[in-house]
């Protein structure tokens, strides 16, 4: 069993780059766990326990045995991307805090990449594109999709007033 109580570096640290990789799959959710036990791709537990404030990005890695870095990797997870498409700024704005008024009454976390707006699914996609259309905006659509979320930093709202 792997035991982990610090991040140790990145992958595209140099002086691992010639290593085998065990990889560990972890959504952004469980990215901010600093406590818990996981299985890696090769079926190896592994038992995490990092300092408060800790989060596992994207190509962390968590061990060295000299031979194999055990490394995080961020799983895809079913997400609704929201696409805003207006060219006036004020428009952008109302929408975007609608949107945001919308998702974080119901604590669900965010990711924004340029445009769009990622927000994991957190209930049913049904009951989120009901929710979305409600708000009536124009120049706005949306699509649900399996995306890796969080590679670097923990998304946005949640239960983190």
């Amino acid at each position: 069993m792997w035991q982990v109580k610090a991040v140790i570096g990145h992958v595209d640290a140099p002086g691992f780059g010639d290593r085998a990789r065990e990889r560990v799959q972890l959504d952004a959710d469980t990215a901010t766990k600093r406590r818990q036990i996981v299985v890696s791709e090769a079926g190896n537990e592994v038992a995490i326990d990092l300092p408060h404030g800790a989060y596992l990005r994207q190509g962390a890695v968590l061990g060295d045995d000299g031979r194999t870095i055990l490394v995080v990797e961020r799983k895809p997870q079913r997400v609704m991307a929201i696409r805003l498409a207006s060219r006036d700024l004020f428009e952008l704005i109302a929408a975007a805090a609608r949107i945001g008024h919308c998702f974080g009454n119901q604590h669900a976390p965010i990711e924004v990449v340029g445009g769009t707006i990622f927000v994991p699914v957190t209930t049913s996609p049904t009951v989120m594109a009901t929710a979305l259309e409600r708000l009536g905006l124009e120049d706005v659509t949306f699509a649900f999709e399996d995306i890796p979320l969080g590679l670097d930093r923990p998304l946005s709202g949640g239960h983190a007033h």
